[in-house]
């Protein structure tokens, strides 16, 4: 063969023979426009998947759940979590990050939040405030900014209305002002006001009896039990001294509504409204400030705490009295914080809650993960977020091998870097896969999987040098450090502890690993005819306007791909239960970016993919909505044109007219799926040649 028949042939169309179903009808045509196959033999993909939803934490970080915190490394899939946006969010995905570079992040209202180098942040700062916009930084990014950047605080957060033992109001007022004994419960106050107010909120029977100047009793008939007595005690309170005092977990997790009473209690008590505008409560009780805290940011503001230790004159002798602690609080509503007349009178505007960064440190490497979640924006709430569809996608790729008599001689490989093996293989893709999928390496009976992009290369290597054909995902690029990477990790490290400047980055080194080794791996599958899947996410381009999407690993990884497949979550799919709309999946939207097997370039692929967070990919779902969505399958309307109020289709070509629910149905019970699969691609071709210009070709 001459020089330039070899290299005729290297140029050759990639051959569809034997090629791999990806297991979405749609995704096939993106990919080859069939609607069977996706990936050819002997090629390598690079799945890219949107990340914006969150990145890895230390497994030691606090979340807030509903109830209490909880640590990010004792979270469960089915977790129920706050939406900082306000209600509750599920746990859908746990994905274990490995050993990370760790940032303690230090704020101005004193609060410290530890996070990976890429997990992403929204800031403002004074260029973005003119604007009124907020912008996405990583952690990595900010280490560099040189400006004063702003964090934006929680939404309030409604937990659930709580059945309080003593009326949210009464009881700040009491941890401000009052005296818990081990037989009475007293106030002290010369507020007429707030005794007026407080006889609202007593148990039936309960009065208050005036003992001296200030000075008030909560009494109950003689003989009988005080019933707030038994309530205060019942919440661990009874006896504390103002020092050891605290707000109990119930009325910390009470609704938006109790826990705004219970700060406006302590408020009317122990705050203060200053002559600038300023609000400030103060207490001895190092844990109770700890619980106003909590609960001013449960409703969406701001604290910053100082300290002093106060002295007086006791019989000419100067004395040092309890440490004292003090909150300055920015709230948007600093009236609505107090009740009381003359303390509102002084709170002339309402201003803004935000915190700004004070400092930012890198303090080692620690164990992280990332967690999913099915709220709108992926968001929850640590002391300070990961898509689950790629690992769907990879997954159901091995299914379709185990089904597919062509692939019954591969093995098949899961390099598990992010924890997707979490997922019950069994239950989603049956029992073939469950025994066929394997690690890449194990070491005692025990799975071992890649931890540096060096042992991803020496694993697959060995595998082309046995000669066989495998499939292989690697579940994510992302995951991954070099060892070049490490190593610069500790002499920075090391350079910090001795005080002295460091420079560099951390991602050069992987990128270029991968650039002088992805070469030789791709000449191997094409000689083994085995299938390589690269799962990476993507980044915020900060500093670039034409791309704000990139992703990391280099350059190479793109260019010897046949194909580039970037993925992102296109909405919620809703199901009504019980007359509340519940998140049940997700709409993966996946655009074909890059294309070497079909050799068509400058077209739109994007398709659209519902995934199920307890199914998984819903492919006849995504026939029947391409087909209502391209008008094959019409809505029906009336005699008179009018379209039906109920969303009725007639799907004619399986004599069936129905919602697309009952179309579904109607498929799966009279096993018609492969026709509405060829159907789809016929109807894809259609509209794919419809595409085509109608002229005379230029070139013969």
């Amino acid at each position: 063969m001459t020089a330039k028949e070899t290299l005729l042939a290297k140029r050759e169309r990639p051959s569809l023979e034997g090629a791999l179903n990806t297991g979405s009808t749609l995704l096939n045509l993106a990919c080859t426009d069939r609607y069977d196959v996706g990936f050819i033999k002997g090629g390598y993909y690079f799945l890219v998947g949107d990340s914006t939803s969150g990145k890895a934490q230390p497994l030691d970080s606090l979340v807030l759940t509903p109830t209490s915190w909880k640590r990010m490394g004792d979270l469960n899939v089915g977790d129920i979590i706050v939406d900082p946006d306000g209600g509750t969010a599920k746990v859908t995905g746990i994905f274990p990050q490995g050993f990370l570079p760790v940032y303690r992040m230090t704020f101005s209202d004193r609060s410290v939040v530890e996070a990976s180098g890429d997990h992403l942040w929204l800031t403002q700062d004074c260029n973005d405030t003119r604007r009124k916009k907020w912008q996405i930084r990583t952690t990595d990014n900010i280490c560099k900014w040189k400006r004063t950047l702003w964090f934006p605080t929680t939404q309030k957060i409604d937990f659930s209305r709580k059945k309080l033992p003593v009326a949210p109001y009464l009881l700040g007022v009491l941890l401000g002002n009052g005296h818990f004994g081990k037989r009475s419960v007293r106030v002290s106050s010369t507020d007429d006001f707030t005794l007026r107010k407080l006889e609202l909120f007593l148990p039936l029977g309960v009065s208050i009896a005036h003992r001296k100047k200030g000075d008030y009793e909560f009494i109950f008939k003689k003989g009988h039990r005080n019933p707030l007595l038994d309530a205060v005690r019942s919440l661990g309170l009874g006896g504390f001294l103002a020092h050891h005092k605290f707000i109990p977990d119930d009325y910390k997790f009470s609704s938006v509504e109790q826990r705004m009473e219970l700060l406006q209690g302590l408020m009317d008590t122990d705050g203060t409204a200053t002559n600038f505008n300023g609000v400030v409560y103060s207490t001895s009780s190092f844990q109770l400030a700890s619980d106003v805290r909590f609960l001013v940011e449960s409703l969406g503001g701001v604290v910053s705490w100082r300290e002093r230790i106060p002295h007086f004159t006791y019989k000419g002798e100067r004395k040092e009295g309890k440490r004292h602690y003090q909150l300055s609080i920015a709230i948007e509503d600093r009236r609505g914080i107090f009740t009381l007349p003359r303390k509102q009178n002084r709170v002339h505007h309402n201003g803004k809650s935000r915190r700004s960064l004070v400092s930012i440190e890198l303090v080692g490497r620690k164990d992280c993960q990332c967690v999913s979640v099915d709220s709108k924006r992926h968001l929850y709430i640590t002391d300070d977020l990961v898509v689950t569809h790629n690992t769907w996608l990879s997954q159901t790729l091995f299914a379709e091998a185990c089904q597919n008599p062509a692939y019954k001689d591969y093995e098949l490989i899961f390099d598990d870097v992010e924890g997707g093996a979490l997922m019950d293989i069994e239950h989603y893709f049956g029992k073939a896969a469950a025994k066929r999928i394997r690690p890449p390496r194990t070491r005692k009976g025990l799975p071992v999987y890649s931890e540096t992009v060096e042992d991803f290369y020496y694993t697959i290597n060995d595998y082309i040098k046995l000669g066989k054909p495998f499939i292989y995902v690697l579940d994510s690029q992302d995951g991954l450090e070099s060892k070049a990477a490490i190593k610069k990790f500790e002499k920075q490290r090391k350079a910090a502890e001795d005080e002295e400047d460091s420079k560099g980055s951390y991602g050069t080194e992987k990128a270029k690993y991968h650039s002088e080794h992805i070469r030789q791996v791709i000449a191997g599958l094409r000689r083994t005819k085995s299938i390589l899947l690269i799962i990476g996410q993507t980044r915020d381009n900060l500093g670039f306007s034409f791309d704000p999407k990139t992703r990391s690993g280099g350059k190479a990884l793109r260019f010897y791909a046949n194909l580039e497949i970037w993925t992102s979550v296109g909405g919620k799919i809703l199901k009504n239960v019980r007359g509340k709309e519940r998140t049940v999946g997700t709409k993966c939207l996946a655009q074909v970016k890059k294309n070497r097997v079909t050799g068509k370039t400058g077209k739109d692929r994007q398709v659209q993919i519902p995934i199920y967070h307890d199914y998984g990919i819903d492919d006849i779902g995504s026939c029947v909505d391409y087909l209502i969505s391209e008008k094959h399958w019409q809505k029906i309307k009336r005699d008179d044109g009018s379209e039906v109020k109920k969303k009725i289709y007639d799907a004619e070509d399986i004599f069936f007219e129905g919602s697309r629910g009952e179309i579904i149905a109607y498929i799966e019970k009279k096993n018609l799926e492969d026709k509405v699969r060829k159907l789809t691609g016929k109807v894809w071709e259609e509209i794919e040649n419809e595409c085509l210009p109608n002229r005379k070709r230029r070139y013969e």
